[in-house]
């Protein structure tokens, strides 16, 4: 008994309850990285941006998010973050206020 509980076995026999919750937070952070890059691409497009300005800016998204965590920053003010940096990256420079505007409606 005491073998089971030294190798991370729940008491009473059930066995991988806290990898359900890891696995549920993981579901959870992959919808919203998912749903904020189709943000990212939404607000590219009722701004104008081109396509590879977009694209940087998802890819900057998630190359953020690979060093830190969700719940650390908001999701979403990185991604406004993300398109405005894009924009200066891909010479499509778009005024701050313009970025704020769409991303607020």
């Amino acid at each position: 008994m005491e073998a089971v509980s030294r190798l991370g076995g729940a008491p009473g026999g059930k066995r991988g309850a806290p990898a359900l919750d890891t696995d549920t937070d993981s579901t959870r952070e992959i919808k919203t990285h998912f749903r904020v890059c189709r943000f990212i691409m939404e607000t590219g497009v009722k701004l104008g941006m081109r396509s590879v300005p977009v694209a940087t800016a998802c890819v900057l998204y998630h190359r953020f998010f690979q060093c830190v965590s969700v719940t650390v920053y908001e999701p979403y003010l990185v991604a406004m973050s993300c398109i405005y940096l894009a924009g200066k990256v891909e010479e499509q420079h778009l005024r701050t206020r313009d970025i704020i505007n769409v991303c607020h409606r």
